[in-house]
């Protein structure tokens, strides 16, 4: 009985050593990140941060090499014929926030990327799956042909658009009118083979798109505060899933945020004036269009 338990205890101990040989020391690529998001939509960072997670089996394996490989299409990055930038074998520790430095990005191209590494003690990894980015609209050239709106006349007769407001320097309460929160809509056709659709939005203070009368998005107080007299936010939305053949309609909601704060503070520099709205929505056909 004694020898059969050796024998079975030695048989367990080689399996573990055969197991050792076959998978350890191998690291994997997971966890791809453009400028810390998973396959983001309107990057407008022109060499955007790329990172990534090693995996291994084996405790304190380290990367001594990368090569990160981008591609304008997902049937090249396949055929590992990388377009835009093949940044070939570099020896280096890093995985985070490596500079794309390819071939210049323009107005909503998509990239698709993938990396492979080397072990610490040289193995070369399988190429990571594949992820990917979507540049945005980031020069003013790009928004030329959209134009800022707004409330053209305030049609409210509610006496709860006014309130008492009285700061230090007021002797006395002054009565201040609230800007106007607008609604905005308009309609539109859908042809069909529709392959991509974006919208971009910048509503200041704040904004909230809805197609079909289903809203876009679950994030709340978009676009992000930001210095209004010097620059402006946007935000991009994927709309390709929400839109179908034949008629549409799109809607838009503003709020007044810090924009046009004129009520909760007082402060002249937080009062910009209503709520404007620029957005523009670019839908892409299979037929090029």
């Amino acid at each position: 009985i004694k020898m059969t338990m050796l024998k079975r205890l030695i048989y367990v101990l080689l399996c573990c050593g055969f197991a050792h040989l076959a998978y350890g020391n191998t690291v994997a690529v997971e966890g791809l990140r453009c400028e810390y998001r998973e396959n983001p939509v309107g990057i407008d960072e022109r060499l955007p941060r790329l990172s990534w997670r090693l995996v291994s089996q084996d405790r304190g394996q380290l990367q001594s090499a990368y090569r990160i490989g981008v591609a304008s299409y997902k049937k090249l990055l396949d055929q590992n014929s990388f377009d835009l930038w093949d940044s070939q074998k570099i020896v280096s520790r890093q995985s985070l926030d490596i500079p794309y430095a390819g071939q210049p990005l323009t107005a909503r191209q998509s990239c698709f990327w993938k990396v492979q590494v080397w072990s610490g003690d040289g193995r070369e990894s399988a190429w990571s799956p594949m992820a990917s980015w979507e540049m945005g609209l980031p020069d003013a050239a790009d928004w030329q042909d959209a134009s800022w709106i707004r409330l053209q006349k305030d049609t409210r007769s509610s006496p709860l658009t006014k309130r008492n407001i009285q700061t230090d320097a007021d002797p006395e309460p002054r009565v201040v009118e609230s800007f106007p929160s607008p609604l905005f809509r308009r309609e539109f056709a859908v042809k069909p083979d529709l392959v991509r659709a974006r919208g971009y939005m910048s509503g200041l203070g704040y904004s909230e798109l809805y197609i079909n009368g289903c809203r876009i998005s679950d994030a709340v107080l978009d676009p992000g505060q930001t210095t209004y007299d010097v620059r402006a936010f946007y935000v991009t939305h994927d709309i390709t899933q929400v839109l179908k053949p034949g008629g549409n309609a799109v809607g838009v909601m503003l709020g007044n945020g810090f924009y046009g704060q004129n009520l909760a503070f007082g402060v002249a520099a937080l009062a910009l004036g209503q709520p404007v709205l620029k957005a523009k929505f670019i839908l892409d056909y299979a037929d090029g269009t």
